[in-house]
């Protein structure tokens, strides 16, 4: 039995116990009324010592001793039961923060996510999908509780702008930092705070007036996403391009569907330098399909490239693919001298803005 029904059931025996006391004082001196009577039962079961509220026989003596040890039994079993169900959470919460705390040290090259509200949440959603190692900062307990509860997610309480927390999360060991705070001061600190930290992690930021999203890249943003522009291009695409928009929608909220975007860089000493598309063969060994190359010098993008399309050093391929088209694709850029980075399907970063776009 669980220390909560424990407490209920050994605070349902203390009150019945109460209760018969109650009545039997009631019972045993019918002059006086039940507040004469819950009067009695109640200094006799705490030992308080005052002079008897009711006059008692020989008859009504016995019934005290007997209610005197039945209520104090009763009564012991109750602090017991508080006192235990106390310690459990307070020690399993102990417990919990110790190895979150471990888990997080001993992460390297993760993801942390500021804010788990509305627009966080759903990056956190597709980082579990993707099983990526990412930390959590919210304010809210309960909210990341039950977050934790629904998944085994790594997370801190409280505020994301402070330096001290960025540094628990291992800012300074993450590959990318996701702040989806309500507030553009909030996220505007964060990014000030996080890029000071770590020079080279790539840096996504919610934007929610207009003028910033400029001063979110100033101060260090690698792209600012900004919610209000992104609900107005989806509802004109909504209207103009409806197939597209569904086929986007499947691909990232059909739990039927795993169809995902991925890019992969080209490494200086990556095999495929130097060769075209249809000599590197990444289609055939993977299954994924090459739907756009981008220029590592002009930073342009190629759609649906050629096979003869040469590949240089630096550049980007963006690949779609099922998880297990992904997987294989994850494997050969070990083998083959590419990076590769976790993106969104919804839609691409436009790289002159650096905002988020979409279909």
């Amino acid at each position: 039995m669980s220390l909560q029904k424990l407490l209920v059931l050994s605070i349902t025996i203390f009150l019945s116990i109460l209760l018969i006391g109650v009545v039997g004082y009631t019972l045993l001196d019918p002059e006086h009324n039940p507040l004469s009577g819950l009067f009695m039962a109640t200094i006799t079961v705490f030992s308080v010592g005052y002079e008897e509220a009711i006059r008692l026989n020989p008859a009504g003596r016995i019934f005290t001793i007997l209610f005197i040890v039945a209520g104090m039994t009763s009564f012991v079993f109750v602090t017991a039961s508080a006192t235990g169900f106390v310690l459990e959470g307070y020690l399993h919460q102990l417990l919990r923060r110790k190895k979150m705390h471990k888990r997080i040290e001993h992460l390297n090259e993760h993801y942390i996510v500021c804010g788990a509200g509305d627009t966080g949440r759903h990056v956190i959603e597709e980082f579990v999908k993707m099983e990526v190692p990412f930390v959590v900062i919210d304010r809210d307990k309960e909210r990341l509780e039950r977050l934790a509860d629904d998944e085994d997610l790594c997370y801190l309480e409280g505020d994301a702008t402070r330096e001290e927390l960025l540094k628990e999360a291992g800012v300074e060991r993450a590959k990318g930092l996701v702040t989806s705070l309500p507030d553009d001061k909030s996220n505007l600190f964060v990014v000030l705070t996080a890029r000071g930290l770590n020079k080279t992690m790539r840096i996504i930021s919610r934007a929610v007036e207009e003028g910033t999203p400029a001063k979110l890249l100033k101060v260090g943003a690698d792209a600012v996403i900004s919610p209000n522009n992104i609900g107005g291009l989806r509802m004109a695409s909504e209207m103009l391009r409806p197939n597209v928009t569904t086929f986007l929608d499947i691909m990232m909220r059909d739990p039927r569907n795993t169809l995902r975007f991925e890019e992969a860089m080209i490494q200086d000493d990556s095999e495929f330098a130097g060769k075209t598309i249809a000599e590197a063969d990444v289609g055939r060994k993977t299954g994924a399909i090459i739907v756009a190359v981008r220029d590592a010098q002009s930073g342009r993008y190629t759609f649906n490239p050629r096979g003869d399309t040469r590949l240089k050093a630096s550049d980007v391929m963006v690949l779609i693919g099922d998880l297990e088209q992904i997987t294989k694709l994850r494997k050969l850029a070990a083998a083959r001298g590419l990076t590769i980075t976790e993106t969104s399907a919804a839609a691409p970063v436009n790289p002159d803005q650096g905002e988020h776009t979409d279909a």
